[in-house]
């Protein structure tokens, strides 16, 4: 790694510059002992910074399948707003099939009419959802809109 940027996208992500080890017509820029001071500074360069990572992530999976469990029991429709990557990576590892979410919204043309949630579940756009009588009251925000 020769360079890295902090950019915004997601709540904060990391643009890493990588090169090969043997190419020298790229330096180390100074963004890149500043980013591992900051990490050092977390107590990110530490295992224990790490512990109990999957007892965290195993939280977050059932606090999501109760909050859908709940609405699906007061009779209510959940929507997925945005068909992003990490949305889906979020319901894959929770086990959320279409039985607990009515549908996906999402703006993008391109992902509307694809499936996801492992059977034929079609990701529809805002004005359709704006006109459906689904009774919706709760959803389930994968992203939010800009």
């Amino acid at each position: 790694m020769f360079d890295v940027q902090e950019i915004p996208t997601h709540g904060g992500s990391l643009r890493i510059f990588a090169k090969h080890t043997e190419d020298t017509t790229k330096k180390i820029e100074p963004a890149v002992p500043a980013l591992l001071q900051k990490e050092n500074e977390h107590g990110m360069l530490n295992m224990e910074y790490y512990d109990h990572f999957q007892q965290k992530a195993m939280q977050v999976k059932l606090a999501l399948l109760e909050f859908l469990i709940n609405q699906k029991k007061a009779g209510k429709k959940v929507a997925a707003y945005g068909a992003a990557a990490k949305g889906n990576t979020l319901l894959n590892y929770c086990g959320v099939k279409a039985d607990l979410v009515d549908f996906v919204i999402d703006a993008n043309p391109h992902k509307q009419n694809k499936f996801i949630l492992s059977k034929p579940h079609p990701c529809i756009c805002r004005t359709i959802f704006k006109r459906s009588k689904t009774g919706l009251r709760n959803d389930l925000t994968m992203e939010p809109e800009r």
